[in-house]
């Protein structure tokens, strides 16, 4: 690892760190909270096979999941950040041109099953998600020696809110100096089979909530209204433009960015 990327992985929370602080035990967060504040180096992961071996067949791959999706992954977009939360960070293995989502590698034993693979990096694909407001992503997994999975996964608001959430929680101990706290593991999305109806009548501060969400729906309307607006004005060749109290640029990988001057 050079010195330019240490700095980078220090001075941000990544879409691999999200894994370890959704689902790591207190000792893994803690560690990586050491690792950010310098008080650990970061590991050296140069003769850890499994890690090699991954690294190694990240090219066919990808190449398995374009030819299995029929679509173009490029891998000129090698990483990005969150456009409003710059210490939000994610590396991309592949980004799919049609669909502009990411496309995350992995290589697992024979032994793991494809369900479990998808859990095990939902924090992961989601934090890349989030850094490049794609809508969806791809998991691409060889299993082993013989087998090749690939799985769509959608964008899930409630569990990309508590990956934020613990990501913030975390990024403040960094930045503050302090341990962070000994948080349980969080489990995957829940999948939308299995979910409950429940009532909420009578409930008071579910009442006051939904009073205020039902009094600002029109201003949220008419918010998302002018965003579309603005980013539909900003022509395809032009990467930044500004007037009128706000600045629009554009990324590397098309993605338009709204900001206040």
């Amino acid at each position: 690892m050079t010195p330019m990327e240490l700095e980078r992985r220090r001075s941000s929370v990544g879409a691999s760190d999200a894994t370890i602080i959704m689902t790591g035990t207190p000792e893994d967060v803690y560690n990586l909270w050491a690792v950010k504040v310098g008080r650990m180096p970061y590991s050296d992961l140069s003769d850890v096979l499994p890690v090699q071996i991954g690294i190694a067949t990240e090219a066919v791959n990808l190449d398995f999941a374009a030819r299995k999706l029929g679509k173009i992954i490029t891998r000129s977009i090698s990483s990005a950040a969150h456009p409003d939360h710059s210490w939000l960070t994610a590396t991309l293995d592949g980004w799919l041109v049609d669909e502009r989502c990411p496309v995350e590698a992995k290589h697992v034993n024979q032994f793991s099953k494809i369900d479990d693979v998808v859990a095990k990096y939902a924090a992961q694909v989601h934090m890349q998600m989030m850094v490049t407001e794609a809508d969806h992503a791809y998991l691409s997994v060889i299993i082993g020696t013989m087998t090749h999975e690939i799985r769509r996964i959608d964008f899930d608001w409630v569990y990309a809110a508590e990956v934020f959430e613990r990501c913030s929680a975390f990024w403040r101990c960094v930045q503050s100096d302090t341990p962070p706290p000994g948080w349980a593991p969080a489990g995957p999305p829940v999948e939308h089979s299995t979910m409950r109806t429940v009532s909420m009548q009578g409930h008071n501060e579910w009442a006051v909530a939904a009073d205020d969400w039902l009094g600002t729906r029109l201003s949220v309307a008419l918010h998302d209204a002018a965003k579309a607006t603005i980013k539909g004005l900003v022509e395809a060749d032009v990467r930044k433009a500004e007037g009128h109290g706000i600045v629009v640029t554009r990324a590397k990988n098309n993605a338009i960015t709204i900001k206040e001057i």
